[in-house]
């Protein structure tokens, strides 16, 4: 027995052997012998067997990577499974690798053809400006600069299969990428997205090209893919260096302020631990992305992503998420894909925040996000649902997507269109008559008509105490304040009346959704402010009057309406859990509240 037959991967070669293939001597006049650093990677891993361990190395190529071996992730060995086998099945289809920067994506083009090599497959590499040919053995360039890839020029086989093309921008703009014959059937093309969820590539579509997310990383490759890292050697003895007394130099006095301020015990841990404990560090912060971890842990106090990224645009968010990705959206969102049972070839993709502390920070942008005022509403509204959609897929904790029904259910509310809005009266508790839930049919519901709130109002500065207008709508966000409150409330009342009523607007996208303590405005304070309001316009003749008689707030009835948005979707149950301390609010402020709920077509 050979070596390559003791391979996991041997059964995928035995079908179409190497004597299936062969290259015409004209179509090899375009090409001449690699550089030598090519052939030795060829060399090495030619009909090879996997190295032991879960590194293999790129040291024949090490020149464009920041390490001369890389790590072999658990989800490498799969995902290679299942497109080798995708090829066997579906050979005119091919393979769209999706995933976030910085996840690996180039790096398994480049196990992948470590694997095609090692059973003895003739196989393309388009990596950047490069283009390279590996048939038996061998390596070989384009004679010329500038070479389009033409599958003339390319080996055949004798039963048609395409030949393997593996393409990757390398960190590169796209210069040869789009030169490449993708949807050329004597190829199967495995290419990796130059978009966030892989919407700009038109020939995976045309195709019906396999979609196959790369997940973000654990805890332990974090740690195991630093110690590959070029600089983890002269990280490690500098800080070792440290604990036996040296003075930090260089990054290390930001590695060193850091554990003085977030670890002041740190000096009593080993080096190992210390890098673990500067890992956590990291995913809490910069998220579960090697590139960005290695970057944080070699100077914390470098990482600047926050004032940079979080100061960005509307637009700039949208145009990133839907469109090509990059630039300092990707400090910000990941994706992370997850298998789909209904169709293992197309794997499905939640769009979230990176890390905790990301999306703590961004809420507070997201929340009281302001539209550019050259989009119009309707336009800004449509994006924010086809994000939406795009941020659910069925999951029901994406940060991303709660922000995003948010401003949804908000802008439910704006505009001059369409002056009314239907509320079917919530009837429907659970036996506590804390968890309402949507009624299954809305036969015998009462129906009550909600103005709309005009556009105009729409900010965050502005106060009940403060408006003479019938109509006021408030972002629930409070200026300065670091989280915010419920998602909107507004007062409608005649001037001078002594009757109002309070609005509350709360979106509840998630199938069971309870409301975290620091994501709550206390209603004993909005009735309180409601009351004040009314006092305050009340005629003075009748405000001495009625204080005389009547304790403090008694002068006044305000009425208070609780309306709880959700999306619609079928077959999508929906339920929600009323905060404890609501409850206590409104039955000491003696204003129990008519409950409605609003399903809002995503």
């Amino acid at each position: 027995m050979d070596q390559i037959s003791s391979s996991p991967f041997a059964a995928f070669r035995m079908e179409e052997g190497a004597q299936y293939w062969h290259w015409d001597e004209h179509a090899q006049h375009e090409w001449c012998a690699a550089i030598p650093d090519w052939q030795e990677l060829c060399n090495s891993w030619y009909k090879s067997i996997p190295e032991p361990g879960q590194t293999f190395s790129v040291s024949g190529v090490g020149l464009y990577f920041v390490t001369s071996r890389t790590l072999a992730r658990d989800a490498y060995a799969s995902i290679a499974s299942k497109i080798l086998k995708h090829r066997q099945e579906a050979p005119g289809a091919g393979a769209l690798i999706i995933g976030q920067a910085g996840s690996g994506k180039g790096f398994f083009v480049w196990y992948l053809l470590r694997i095609l090599l090692m059973i003895d497959e003739p196989v393309v590499l388009a990596y950047g400006v490069y283009c390279r040919l590996f048939y038996k053995g061998r390596a070989y360039a384009p004679r010329n600069m500038g070479y389009k890839l033409d599958t003339r020029h390319l080996p055949r086989h004798s039963k048609s299969k395409p030949i393997w093309l593996l393409a990757d921008s390398g960190g590169e703009p796209e210069m040869t990428l789009p030169l490449l014959p993708l949807e050329d059937p004597l190829v199967f093309p495995v290419k990796t997205s130059v978009s966030h969820l892989g919407c700009a590539e038109a020939w995976a579509t045309r195709r019906d090209a396999a979609r196959i997310g790369i997940p973000l990383w654990s805890q332990r490759d974090l740690i195991d893919s630093f110690t590959l890292h070029d600089d983890y050697r002269w990280f490690h003895d500098e800080l070792q260096d440290v604990l036996e007394g040296s003075s930090p130099d260089g990054d290390m006095r930001g590695v060193v302020s850091w554990l003085n301020k977030r670890h002041p015990g740190w000096r009593r841990q080993s080096v190992d631990d210390l890098i673990e404990t500067l890992t956590e560090d990291a995913t809490r912060r910069v998220g579960p992305i090697a590139r960005d971890v290695h970057r944080f842990i070699l100077n914390p106090m470098r990482s600047t992503i926050f004032p940079v990224a979080l100061g960005m645009g509307y637009q700039v968010i949208m145009e990133s998420l839907l469109g090509p990705g990059g630039g300092l959206t990707d400090n910000i969102f990941a994706i992370r894909p997850s298998p789909n049972p209904q169709a293992p070839m197309h794997d499905t993709f939640l769009c979230d925040f990176k890390s905790p502390v990301l999306a703590k920070e961004a809420k507070k942008i997201l929340y009281t996000l302001h539209f550019r005022r050259d989009v119009e509403t309707s336009d800004a509204d449509t994006q924010h649902r086809q994000l939406f959609k795009e941020c659910w897929k069925g999951q029901r904790t994406s940060v991303l997507a709660s922000c995003l029904f948010v401003n949804i259910a908000r802008y439910t509310f704006l505009g001059y269109d369409t002056p009314k809005y239907s509320l079917s009266a919530m009837n429907v508790t659970d036996s506590t008559n804390r968890v309402w839930k949507a009624a299954a049919s809305s036969s015998g519901l009462q129906y009550l008509s909600l103005p709309r709130r005009t556009f105009k109002a729409y900010d965050p500065s502005l106060s009940p105490l403060k408006m003479d207008i019938e109509h006021v709508f408030l972002p629930a966000a409070i200026q300065n304040s670091a989280t915010p409150t419920c998602d909107a409330f507004f007062l409608e009342a005649d001037r001078g009346a002594q009757r109002a009523t309070l609005w509350i607007v709360q979106s509840t996208f998630n199938a069971a959704c309870k409301s975290k303590l620091d994501c709550r405005i206390r209603i004993r304070d909005l009735v309180s402010a409601a009351r004040a309001y009314l006092r305050a316009a009340l005629p003075r003749d009748i405000a001495v009057s009625k204080r005389r008689k009547m304790k403090a707030g008694d002068a006044v009835t305000v009425e208070l309406n609780l309306v709880l948005a959700h999306p619609d979707i079928q077959d999508r149950q929906w339920s929600w859990t009323v905060p404890d301390e609501w409850i206590e609010d409104w039955r000491d402020c003696t204003c129990e509240p008519h409950v409605y709920h609003l399903p809002i077509s995503v």
